[in-house]
């Protein structure tokens, strides 16, 4: 189920999803990139990456929690084997942050389960494909610190490796959350709708975010 050290989750792709990764990579180099480029700290901060193997998005943000502490474990769009075998153990034992980017029913289970051990969502963040080349995406819990780059991470195509970054350091210093909205590009067959997070530790009285 865990993938060891840090071994590409895009290896797993196929040729198309292989040249669909290249296509966006190539755009994505066009595009200032400051915050991924030279972000003023690579926050480590652990934890499982949870990532959807049909999903490219998915994969490259669990692909960037590496540089921030995570193991990936990998799920095909359920999540039973994942949550028994690895996450309930983790977090009966008090090891207790999970983030991933997937579609909203394996978010929707693990926030459930998450409660039921005293934990909350600590960032959330919605994508939603509003067309065949454009996506609006919402975050909750982001830092006013990483305002700027946020904003220019999400109008790239690399939105997805920058919003693992934007997640942990949301995780590594829950510091004055909020929540903002903005477009950036889409692919064509991105799914209709997905959601990052990071399920956590409960944090200080006011700091919780507004969900």
């Amino acid at each position: 189920m865990i993938m060891k050290g840090n071994a590409s989750v895009l290896k797993l792709w196929d040729r198309r999803q292989a040249m669909l990764a290249a296509g966006a990579a190539a755009t994505a180099s066009a595009t200032p990139f400051p915050c991924l480029a030279a972000e003023p700290a690579t926050p480590r901060v652990g934890g499982i990456a949870v990532v959807d193997l049909r999903l490219f998005e998915s994969a490259a943000f669990a692909n960037e929690t590496v540089r921030h502490g995570y193991r990936i474990s990998r799920i095909g769009g359920d999540i039973t084997e994942l949550w028994v075998h690895e996450i309930e153990p983790s977090w009966r034992r008090g090891n207790a942050c999970v983030a991933g980017l997937t579609e909203y029913g394996a978010f929707f289970c693990l926030e459930r389960l998450g409660f039921d051990h005293g934990l909350r969502v600590i960032f959330r963040g919605e994508h939603r494909r509003i067309n065949s080349h454009t996506a609006l995406h919402r975050l909750f819990g982001a830092e006013r610190t990483t305002m700027r780059d946020t904003l220019l991470g999400l109008q790239s195509n690399d939105w997805a490796r920058h919003t693992a970054w934007v997640a942990a350091v949301a995780q590594a210093a829950p510091s004055m959350p909020m929540d903002f909205e903005i477009a950036g590009p889409a692919r064509a067959d991105q799914p209709r709708v997905l959601v990052s997070w990071v399920i956590g530790p409960k944090r200080a009285a006011g700091q919780g975010m507004p969900i």
